[in-house]
Protein backbone atom coordinates (compact mmCIF):
# COMPACT_ATOMS: atom_id res chain seq x y z
CA UNK A 1 0.00 0.00 0.00
CA UNK A 2 1.12 3.46 -0.79
CA UNK A 3 1.57 5.94 2.03
CA UNK A 4 -0.98 8.75 1.89
CA UNK A 5 0.01 11.85 3.85
CA UNK A 6 -2.64 13.32 6.15
CA UNK A 7 -4.57 16.27 4.82
CA UNK A 8 -3.34 19.59 5.98
CA UNK A 9 -5.79 21.60 8.01
CA UNK A 10 -6.96 24.71 6.27
CA UNK A 11 -5.82 27.76 8.25
CA UNK A 12 -8.57 30.03 9.49
CA UNK A 13 -8.22 33.30 7.66
CA UNK A 14 -9.19 36.62 9.19
CA UNK A 15 -11.84 37.16 6.52
CA UNK A 16 -13.56 33.92 7.58
CA UNK A 17 -14.19 35.30 11.06
CA UNK A 18 -15.25 38.67 9.65
CA UNK A 19 -17.61 37.14 7.11
CA UNK A 20 -19.36 35.07 9.80
CA UNK A 21 -19.78 38.21 11.94
CA UNK A 22 -21.13 40.08 8.93
CA UNK A 23 -23.56 37.27 8.12
CA UNK A 24 -24.92 37.38 11.69
CA UNK A 25 -25.38 41.16 11.42
CA UNK A 26 -27.19 40.64 8.12
CA UNK A 27 -29.79 38.36 9.70
CA UNK A 28 -30.33 40.18 12.99
CA UNK A 29 -33.77 41.76 13.16
CA UNK A 30 -33.99 45.52 12.58
CA UNK A 31 -35.03 47.64 15.56
CA UNK A 32 -37.99 49.90 14.83
CA UNK A 33 -37.97 53.44 16.20
CA UNK A 34 -39.93 53.57 19.45
CA UNK A 35 -43.33 55.27 19.45
CA UNK A 36 -42.46 57.92 22.06
CA UNK A 37 -39.49 60.29 21.91
CA UNK A 38 -36.31 59.36 23.73
CA UNK A 39 -36.62 62.46 25.95
CA UNK A 40 -40.15 61.53 27.11
CA UNK A 41 -40.20 60.82 30.88
CA UNK A 42 -41.74 57.40 30.16
CA UNK A 43 -38.63 56.55 28.13
CA UNK A 44 -36.71 55.52 31.24
CA UNK A 45 -36.19 51.75 31.13
CA UNK A 46 -32.79 50.07 30.89
CA UNK A 47 -33.49 46.48 29.82
CA UNK A 48 -30.98 45.29 32.44
CA UNK A 49 -31.81 41.77 33.69
CA UNK A 50 -31.23 41.20 37.40
CA UNK A 51 -32.60 39.17 40.29
CA UNK A 52 -35.31 41.83 40.70
CA UNK A 53 -35.96 42.00 36.93
CA UNK A 54 -35.46 38.48 35.55
CA UNK A 55 -34.99 37.76 31.86
CA UNK A 56 -37.80 35.37 30.85
CA UNK A 57 -38.51 34.38 27.24
CA UNK A 58 -41.48 32.56 25.84
CA UNK A 59 -41.01 29.16 24.22
CA UNK A 60 -42.39 30.43 20.91
CA UNK A 61 -39.87 33.28 20.65
CA UNK A 62 -37.01 30.95 21.62
CA UNK A 63 -37.95 28.59 18.81
CA UNK A 64 -38.66 31.32 16.25
CA UNK A 65 -35.63 33.57 16.77
CA UNK A 66 -33.21 31.47 18.84
CA UNK A 67 -31.06 32.44 21.83
CA UNK A 68 -28.18 33.97 19.85
CA UNK A 69 -30.41 36.47 18.03
CA UNK A 70 -32.38 37.23 21.19
CA UNK A 71 -29.18 37.91 23.16
CA UNK A 72 -27.83 40.18 20.40
CA UNK A 73 -31.09 42.15 20.35
CA UNK A 74 -31.02 42.52 24.15
CA UNK A 75 -27.46 43.85 23.95
CA UNK A 76 -28.56 46.37 21.32
CA UNK A 77 -31.36 47.56 23.63
CA UNK A 78 -28.98 47.88 26.58
CA UNK A 79 -26.58 50.01 24.51
CA UNK A 80 -29.46 52.19 23.28
CA UNK A 81 -30.79 52.62 26.83
CA UNK A 82 -27.34 53.68 27.97
CA UNK A 83 -27.01 56.15 25.09
CA UNK A 84 -30.39 57.81 25.73
CA UNK A 85 -30.50 57.35 29.51
CA UNK A 86 -33.47 54.99 29.13
CA UNK A 87 -35.89 53.80 26.44
CA UNK A 88 -39.59 52.91 26.18
CA UNK A 89 -40.91 49.73 27.84
CA UNK A 90 -41.82 48.19 24.44
CA UNK A 91 -39.23 47.70 21.71
CA UNK A 92 -39.97 45.95 18.42
CA UNK A 93 -37.56 44.22 16.05
CA UNK A 94 -38.58 43.27 12.51
CA UNK A 95 -37.08 40.32 10.68
CA UNK A 96 -34.87 41.43 7.77
CA UNK A 97 -35.06 38.07 6.02
CA UNK A 98 -38.88 37.96 5.78
CA UNK A 99 -38.75 34.35 6.99
CA UNK A 100 -40.38 35.10 10.34
CA UNK A 101 -44.07 35.94 10.33
CA UNK A 102 -44.07 37.89 13.56
CA UNK A 103 -41.84 40.65 14.87
CA UNK A 104 -39.74 40.15 17.98
CA UNK A 105 -41.02 42.20 20.91
CA UNK A 106 -39.11 43.08 24.06
CA UNK A 107 -41.05 44.31 27.10
CA UNK A 108 -39.41 45.70 30.24
CA UNK A 109 -41.99 45.70 33.05
CA UNK A 110 -39.87 48.07 35.13
CA UNK A 111 -38.91 47.81 38.77
CA UNK A 112 -39.89 44.43 40.17
CA UNK A 113 -41.08 43.11 36.79
CA UNK A 114 -39.53 40.90 34.14
CA UNK A 115 -37.73 41.64 30.90
CA UNK A 116 -39.42 39.49 28.28
CA UNK A 117 -38.73 38.83 24.61
CA UNK A 118 -41.88 37.47 23.00
CA UNK A 119 -43.96 37.28 19.84
CA UNK A 120 -47.07 39.45 19.45
CA UNK A 121 -49.18 36.27 19.56
CA UNK A 122 -47.69 35.49 23.02
CA UNK A 123 -49.06 38.73 24.47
Amino acid sequence: MAHVPPRAKRPVRKQDATSSANSLADVLPRLKIQEISYDDPASSLRFEPSVASPFVMTQAVAITYGPVVIRQCLEKLRRLAQEYDGIDYLQVFEDRTDRKREPLWFIDDGKGGAITPLLASDY
